[in-house]
């Protein structure tokens, strides 16, 4: 995905988080903290579904975290609402929230969307 980025411009990123070589998370994470991609809509589509996995999805700013199996409605009403409404330039982070999740403190901080 990096790779193709470099190449040209695409509208909106579906991925999923298990992948050869980099995780949908480290993907994502490097998408948005990069000033040339940032505001390209990521859509991370996954069978992982536990807390800490949602919670990893958020920290690498995904704009929809969705588990599968989904339901097809979902995921083509998520990207119709990300092509209509692209999330632009990040918010930046407000102040961290303590979250206990699997008997793990964990902060989590995120803009207003």
């Amino acid at each position: 995905a990096i790779d193709v980025l470099e190449q040209q411009t695409v509208d909106l990123i579906l991925s999923d988080i298990d992948m050869p070589g980099m995780s949908g998370y480290e993907m994502c994470s490097q998408i948005k903290s990069d000033e040339r991609w940032h505001a390209i809509p990521v859509i991370l589509l996954t069978t992982l579904s536990s807390p800490v996995n949602i919670l990893q999805g958020l920290k690498a700013r995904c704009d929809y975290y969705l588990t599968k199996p989904d339901t097809r409605e979902l995921l083509l009403r998520s990207v119709k609402e990300l092509l209509d409404h692209p999330p632009g330039v990040p918010e930046p982070d407000g102040e961290p929230l303590d979250v206990f999740v699997e008997g793990e403190k964990r902060q989590v901080s995120a803009g207003r969307r």
